[in-house]
């Protein structure tokens, strides 16, 4: 039972780390939807490409990804789709633009404004987005919820489901690791009556 409880409980380990992602992507995303939709340019990003038209493309689907893929992940819809969509991000932000500065954030001057520099907060946003892509969202998300209703006894092979404790009806042993029953429970040998020699 209480082995039952620690693998249920486990399941919920990606609730915290979509929450935190979803928070940070959503609010990050939104900010450059405001840019774009405002000066028609992401604000302060893909800066190493000049041509202003596939700056705009990018720029939103950036911003498609940030926002739009972090209110997924917090929801738990697609969420390795989404999740691996943050780490090619966060890989292009790291080799791109922040590994020159060094590991840890500090602020530059950029014209009259501050931004940050270093890439020890990208490098966490995508180590945590890729444990969501290797681990799923867990049993509280859509994703687990329409495997259920959808794929039913098969939801595990519904991708981004990230069950871990088994969608169909296994015998006991199977589940601890034990192999087969040397009986079955109605093959069960009593007990030894007290002052009763043992057989064999």
């Amino acid at each position: 039972m209480l082995d039952n409880f620690r693998v249920r409980l486990s399941g919920l380990a990606p609730v915290p780390v979509r929450i935190a992602l979803a928070a940070t992507f959503m609010v990050h995303g939104w900010e450059k939807f405001l840019g774009l939709v405002k000066e028609g340019k992401l604000p302060g990003a893909v800066g190493f490409i000049t041509n202003p038209q596939l700056q705009q493309v990018l720029g939103w689907a950036v911003g498609l990804t940030e926002f739009v893929g972090g209110a997924c992940i917090l929801l738990g819809l697609l969420t390795r789709f989404w999740a691996a969509g943050q780490v090619i991000l966060m890989s292009v932000a790291i080799f791109r633009v922040h590994l020159a500065q060094g590991f840890q954030m500090h602020g530059i001057k950029v014209g009259e404004a501050v931004r940050a520099a270093g890439y020890e907060w990208q490098l966490l946003l995508g180590c945590a987005a890729l444990a969501l892509f290797l681990m799923g969202p867990g049993a509280l998300s859509l994703d687990y919820l329409l495997g259920r209703l959808f794929r039913k006894e098969d939801a595990n092979a519904v991708i981004g489901c990230g069950m871990r404790y088994p969608a169909r009806q296994v015998s006991p042993s199977r589940t601890a690791g034990l192999g087969e029953p040397v009986y079955s429970p109605e093959q069960q040998p009593p007990p030894p009556t007290p002052g009763t020699p043992r057989q064999g």
